[in-house]
């Protein structure tokens, strides 16, 4: 699994957490959700459209939606912040194991990085 699986999953665990709080419906459809390199890579290490997606299913607005999210989140081991962007993306910053090679590996394949990378700011330090 890469770094923007396992972020992913992380996701989808506050997602069910707060449908077992009944602070979000359960019927919601998970499968829209995605984990990627911002396009902006000044906006941190992972992006992720959650918030804007379940959002209207939830009937709630995605800024608030993210709050909750990044509420769950914030005990990920290995993320240094999380943060809110635009109209409720969020975009997880200081994730270990994530470097320039990381993004531009992933942008290209949506695999691992690159196995080859020599950044200084590479580690292999597993989110979970």
């Amino acid at each position: 699994m890469n770094i923007f699986a396992e972020f992913q999953a992380h996701v989808a665990a506050a997602v069910n957490a707060l449908q077992s709080e009944g602070k979000l419906p359960l019927a919601l459809d998970l499968s829209k959700l995605a984990a990627e390199p911002p396009r902006d890579p000044s906006h941190g290490d992972i992006a992720t459209n959650v918030a804007m997606v379940l959002a209207k299913p939830a009937g709630t607005n995605p800024r608030a939606l993210a709050e909750l999210l990044i509420a769950k989140l914030s005990d990920v081991k290995d993320i240094a912040s999380l943060a809110i962007a635009g109209p409720g993306f969020i975009n997880a910053i200081g994730i270990a194991g994530v470097c320039d090679c990381t993004h531009a590996f992933a942008a290209r394949t949506a695999q691992e990085a690159d196995p080859h990378c020599e950044c200084p700011q590479r580690t292999s330090v597993s989110m979970m």
